[in-house]
């Protein structure tokens, strides 16, 4: 049974918590001497940065990919091709638009960071980046510009992914109504064992995790009450692994892979039955602000204000283990700040702008 208070609850926190995860899985900066292992010796900086960006902030995606699921099925326990031809139509305000215009955004930037060096600084002029080379007619841009593998607003791929299983909806909804827990298990071993197509906009991760919102939306099992009731054991699962991936990444690549897919799941059920369990017990509230602001945070932070923020501190700090610590820490929560003021000032000032860049969240 759902109970609704307390799930919505959930959703909406964990919204503004996990953007704030990405924002601070993404302010990693250059490890120190470059290094890229786990090494007491090269101190306490690459160690907190691995900790957090390669391990616990890597329960993020996977969350939003989960609710995403969840809610899309949300009235369709039995399919029905309107609600689903309804479900799209509203998609493309909520996640088309914006995240054209973001990528757009993204890619104004960039030439306007690349251009004003060179009126400022002087020299020869600039070369044009690869990436514009590499998507001549745009279409790279808004798919797979950055590295063969993300769009130019490299965090959007989470939208470029959910797009396309949005699409694929009915697809999903018979795998998981005719498979159930099987076909769950068959996806979960795909993406753990990483034996899939390597085709931009298709992840085994995402797939998995919207399926398996799906079919708990389709069954309707409330997946708060879920997670609460197996929060436990998921947490015992989740720290011997998540110490795993802390001491493997970058020198045992392979076995901190294997590890993250696996603490994904265990962290992400540790994660929202714990959050949810706040919320029961009465020890947490939503700020409406923090949850509508979450999906600007999320779209400029990556492109716009992130690298903003690490060139001021970076400026200014000592380089050494405390400042980096502090600069690592410092670039998440000013970023997050910053556009949750702007959040604040668009919706006083320009809501309508504001909408058409939120999807009218």
């Amino acid at each position: 049974m759902r109970d609704d208070s307390i799930q919505s609850k959930t959703i909406e926190w964990l919204r503004f918590c996990c953007i704030g995860a990405v924002v601070l899985l993404h302010a990693v900066g250059d490890p120190l001497e470059g290094k890229e292992i786990i090494s007491w010796q090269y101190g306490a900086y690459d160690t907190v940065r691995i900790l957090f960006s390669e391990g616990l902030c890597r329960v993020a995606v996977p969350i939003f990919f989960l609710i995403s699921g969840y809610l899309f099925f949300v009235k369709l326990e039995e399919w029905r091709t309107d609600i689903w031809a309804d479900k799209l139509k509203r998609r493309v305000k909520t996640l088309l638009i914006p995240y054209v215009l973001w990528n757009l955004l993204s890619v104004v930037f960039a030439f306007a960071k690349l251009y004003l060096r060179f009126f400022l600084i002087g020299g020869d002029a600039p070369d044009l980046p690869a990436w514009y080379h590499d998507s001549i007619g745009g279409l790279h841009l808004f798919w797979d510009s950055y590295q063969g593998l993300y769009p130019h607003n490299c965090p959007l791929w989470f939208i470029r992914d959910l797009m396309v299983f949005v699409i694929l909806a009915p697809v999903v909804f018979y795998y998981v109504k005719k498979t159930g827990i099987i076909g769950l298990a068959i996806l979960y071993l795909a993406f753990v064992t990483n034996i899939w197509l390597n085709v931009p906009g298709f992840s085994a991760e995402g797939l998995f995790y919207f399926s398996l919102g799906a079919y708990l939306s389709i069954h309707r099992i409330d997946f708060t009450e879920v997670c609460r009731k197996y929060l436990a054991i998921a947490a015992c699962l989740a720290v011997p692994l998540l110490l795993v991936m802390v001491f493997t990444y970058g020198n045992h690549q392979d076995v901190w892979g294997y590890a993250r897919r696996c603490f994904t799941l265990f962290g992400a059920t540790a994660t929202i039955g714990t959050v949810a369990r706040l919320f029961q017990n009465g020890k947490i509230r939503v700020h409406p602000l923090l949850s509508k602001s979450s999906f600007l945070v999320y779209a400029a932070h990556g492109s716009i204000v992130l690298p903003f923020m690490q060139f001021v501190l970076g400026s200014v700090l000592p380089y050494n283990q405390f400042w980096l610590i502090i600069k690592y820490f410092s670039v998440a929560l000013l970023t997050v700040a910053l556009l949750v003021a702007c959040y604040w000032l668009l919706s006083r000032c320009m809501p309508k702008t504001l909408s058409v860049l939120t999807g009218g969240r």
